[in-house]
Formats: C-alpha cells, structure tokens, sequence
C-alpha cells in the first residue's frame, strides 16, 4: 500500500462520528490511502490517526508517493529528503 506526503495545501472531508468537516491538509502531513477511487473520483485515506476522504486527483497531483508497503522501499522525488530507518 502506498504512503503519500502532502507538498501542496489540499482540500480533504474530515470525518468525527456522524459529522464531517471541509479542512485544508497543510504541506507536510502523511496520508495512507484506505480505499479505491469511488465513482465520484473520492478515496478513503487515514492521516495521524484521522479518517478523511479527498479526490484521488487530488492526491496524484498534491502529493508524492514516500512509501510502498508491498516494496517495504522509502523513495522521494525531493532530494533535499534522506530516509534513515523506516517511516514512524
């Protein structure tokens, strides 16, 4: 399962319990992709424990693939980043 890294301010729905909330996921935060594109182009996504659901274009574009589950590889396209050791 891939792991991204926010590099551009993205739009996400924030679930807590039955409401959801529009907040803005700042450059930075790790998402973890929970689900497949839904027909209205959503996923599922966790970030620091948080259940959230953003457009997969979104992602694509937003964001950098850092880690592959099925890999166990940490990589970057940003190479001022040096991996040492696994992602917490």
């Amino acid at each position: 399962m891939p792991v991204y890294r926010v590099t551009f301010s993205m739009t996400v729905v924030v679930r807590r319990g039955s409401r959801e909330r529009i907040l803005s996921l700042a450059p930075g935060k790790i998402l973890i992709p929970q689900s497949k594109v839904d027909t209205a182009g959503m996923i599922d996504a966790t970030c620091n424990g948080h259940r959230m659901r953003l457009f997969q274009r979104d992602l694509m574009e937003k964001a950098e693939r850092i880690y592959n589950w099925g890999q166990n590889r940490i990589s970057s396209n940003n190479s001022s980043l040096r991996a040492t050791g696994e992602v917490p």
